[in-house]
């Protein structure tokens, strides 16, 4: 069995691995930011993107590197196209990831600062509510 065995309408192991790794990354910037206190900023995303480096450069070369049946011969070709999108995709998330962040994410956060002082009312009645305690402040 492959490391990335999948149901048939799955997209393919490359491409999950990909955006699994750059949602992982995300997820731990916004970790950093409300369970460490950090501040938004180049040093936060230096951080947590240096953090994230070695989990990503393993989950890529395991999925690149995994063992399949007898017969895989045949496969070489496509083998080597989907370890080229996987080694592209790894290196864009590498990159492209926290630029994008950098650009886009104290707007993203500030809109959900802004829907958390909205959502502080209804926290009472509602479990959907956002936890808005542990953000530190915009600066």
């Amino acid at each position: 069995m492959s490391a990335c065995s999948r149901p048939a309408k799955s997209p393919p192991c490359g491409a999950s691995v990909a955006s699994r790794n750059g949602i992982m990354m995300i997820s731990h910037y916004l970790h950093l930011l409300e369970h460490e206190g950090e501040q938004f900023g180049r040093r936060m995303i230096i951080r947590g993107s240096l953090e994230r480096l070695v989990p990503v450069l393993m989950t890529a070369l395991v999925a690149a590197l995994a063992k399949d049946a007898p017969g895989k011969e045949i496969l070489y070709p496509v083998a080597t196209v989907i370890l080229g999108a996987l080694l592209s995709s790894t290196f864009l998330d590498i990159i492209v990831t926290p630029v994008v962040f950098w650009l886009l994410g104290q707007k993203v956060l500030a809109q959900y600062r802004r829907g958390c002082s909205d959502a502080s009312l209804d926290a009472q009645t509602s479990t959907s509510a956002p936890n808005c305690n542990s953000l530190p402040p915009a600066g």
